[in-house]
């Protein structure tokens, strides 16, 4: 099944925990990814690509998760999943594709400090 299954009522009560914790501290990035990871896991893709999108141009703006000198190593594995998950949505895909966030991370993750 793979490390990453986890049965959908339990994903579902997940988003909802994320939920709650953002309502009360909006601001919390890893909150925001792991909100976007349950919705994936509970079979709510549209929704967790526009989690991740949001969640990306925010963190990004604030200066985090540019490459992975920005990004906590902990948080790394997700977040790269995160940028793949948006840059392979719907949205990057039309003509209007992908804005700037997720199009420059990983440039220079050999770079310290970049």
């Amino acid at each position: 099944m793979g490390a990453f299954w986890t049965p959908r009522s339990a994903t579902t009560k997940q988003a909802a925990a994320q939920r709650a914790a953002l309502a009360v501290a909006p601001n919390l990035f890893a909150a925001r990814l792991y909100l976007g990871r349950a919705l994936e896991r509970s079979g709510e893709p549209h929704q967790a690509i526009l989690a991740y999108a949001r969640v990306l141009q925010d963190a990004q703006a604030d200066g985090r998760w540019l490459n992975a000198a920005s990004t906590p190593a902990g948080l790394r594995p997700l977040v790269e999943h995160c940028v793949l998950q948006v840059k392979q949505g719907p949205a990057c895909r039309d003509s209007h594709g992908c804005s700037s966030f997720g199009q420059n991370y990983g440039r220079g993750l050999d770079a310290p400090g970049r």
